[in-house]
């Protein structure tokens, strides 16, 4: 069961957007639970984790969807957020809030079932990502269990390794190596020899850097080609 959930101000946009939910379901043999609000400020007053689409309006009273969108985010950063607008120029902000993708006004259903696919591709994948880990002994011996979805990257110093979340740090005596075997099928690469990056929060690639989430990272000349070529296959597969 995936749950989406819809917010859209405008009642026949609302209604479409269910059509299309409950065909593409009969189409492709899965199933949804789907919520539909009016504006933004009802999606956050009833917002709870485990909502795994979000199909956001961006044009709306009371609160915005960009607003909604920043809002949400800070409480859960795994629900996938796709913007549905006729507004093309919020394009680039929708990187502020690590949005999915834009299906654009007014809507088709070639469109929007080809969107819905890779959509869909990616919260299967989060939901295969969300039951690993990888459990480390941290310094001073307690066991510590780091989720994939949480790990931003991985830093190592002599051997010290550092895995970098969203909640924080956690650092213990290892290799690289070892993390690379770890995290080997969850969509990481190295960008150079002291960082290993979960390319899911990869927001830019440029002459010498790589911004993962908020921080910015060195590339060495030696591995920007295979950072590049393993950025492309992921999002491809995403």
């Amino acid at each position: 069961m995936i749950r989406i959930a819809i917010a859209e101000d405008r009642e026949s946009e609302r209604a479409k957007l269910a059509q299309y939910l409950e065909r593409y379901q009969r189409e492709r043999n899965c199933r949804f639970e789907i919520e539909a609000y009016e504006n933004g400020a009802d999606v956050v007053s009833a917002y709870r984790p485990g909502i795994d689409v979000l199909l956001l309006d961006i044009e709306m009273p009371v609160l915005d969807g960009m607003r909604t969108a920043r809002i949400l985010r800070e409480r859960d950063r795994s629900v996938v957020i796709v913007f549905v607008t006729n507004l093309a120029q919020y394009a680039i902000q929708g990187y502020e809030v690590e949005a999915l993708d834009f299906i654009v006004k007014p809507l088709d259903w070639n469109v929007f079932s080809f969107r819905m696919d890779r959509i869909l591709s990616r919260v299967r994948r989060m939901k295969r990502e969300a039951a690993a880990g990888v459990t480390v002994r941290a310094e001073g011996g307690a066991l510590v269990r780091i989720e994939v979805p949480d790990l931003l990257y991985v830093e190592v110093s002599r051997h010290l390794l550092t895995y970098h979340t969203f909640g924080g740090s956690v650092s213990t005596r290892s290799t690289m190596r070892d993390a690379e075997k770890l995290l080997a099928d969850h969509g990481f690469c190295r960008c150079n020899q002291c960082y290993l990056v979960n390319l899911r929060y990869v927001k830019a690639v440029d002459d010498e850097m790589v911004t993962v989430g908020d921080e910015r990272l060195r590339i060495s000349r030696s591995k920007k080609k295979e950072l590049v070529k393993a950025l492309s296959e992921f999002m491809a597969a995403s």
